[in-house]
């Protein structure tokens, strides 16, 4: 589904700032499954969704997804299969907008116009559908400004947001880091939700090392641009919070 091969990355070329980000990555990732990335600041973390969404293109190397070379396609090209959710719930809806409003301009992201439902009872009913996933009584409130909805109903609702329109893929970007810690449990208990019934192939960034061991099919530690660990299932079982941060200083 996902696939990088040998990419590189230097961002501030030829100033003082100059840093090689990423280094002869290498990564696949299969049909449905749901990557946690886990590292430190400047690891290469965001810079690699970037890579994939198309919001940067990479210095060399290929990306594939779905057996698509994608390398040199831009961003606006990779909304129909690429979507993500930013950890800032403000960013990824629009405040001044109804919630049914911003469910109708992400189901259009990346599509022609005529792909899009025209039915209006039909387009209400598929998100009163999706909506009704998070439990949230947000169908009962399409008409509702998402300004008024709180901090955690808004990045539900960027999630849902994130997946009406079809894309294969689903990027997460600290989702919960803006959150209380309640709010944060029940989005990640809804995201992961979602993702199953989905079935679609999901990429995470996370600083919480609880939701690195709890969520996903495998964790990938990320190091000065390369890979530094991959986690399957099994050895995350064996995993605690303190013994994976343990694991920042060996790298």
């Amino acid at each position: 589904m996902i696939k990088l091969v040998s990419i590189n990355l230097t961002l501030g070329k030829g100033t003082t700032l100059e840093r090689h980000v990423l280094k002869d990555l290498s990564i696949h990732i299969a049909d449905g499954e749901f990557v946690v990335l886990i590292g430190g600041n400047g690891a290469g973390k965001s810079t690699l969704f970037s890579l994939i969404s198309g919001y940067r293109l990479s210095d060399s190397g290929a990306i594939w997804i779905d057996d698509q070379e994608v390398t040199k396609i831009p961003q606006h090209k990779r909304a129909a299969f690429v979507s993500e959710v930013m950890q800032d719930p403000k960013v990824g809806t629009m405040a001044h907008m109804t919630i049914e409003e911003n469910l109708s301009f992400a189901l259009m992201r990346g599509k022609r116009r005529g792909l899009t439902l025209h039915d209006c009872v039909k387009r209400r009913a598929f998100f009163r559908e999706k909506l009704a996933r998070l439990d949230m009584r947000l169908e009962d409130r399409m008409h509702e400004l998402v300004g008024n909805l709180s901090g955690g109903q808004r990045q539900a609702l960027a999630l849902i947001m994130a997946i009406v329109g079809g894309s294969k893929i689903l990027m997460l970007d600290e989702i919960t880091a803006a959150l209380d810690p309640k709010t944060a449990a029940n989005v990640m208990r809804i995201a992961a939700d979602v993702i199953r019934e989905e079935g679609r192939t999901t990429l995470m960034i996370t600083h919480n090392m609880a939701d690195a061991i709890h969520y996903g099919t495998r964790t990938i530690l990320l190091t000065n641009g390369q890979i530094g660990k991959c986690y399957n299932q099994d050895e995350k079982a064996q995993l605690t919070p303190a013994l994976l941060i343990n694991e920042f200083s060996m790298f």
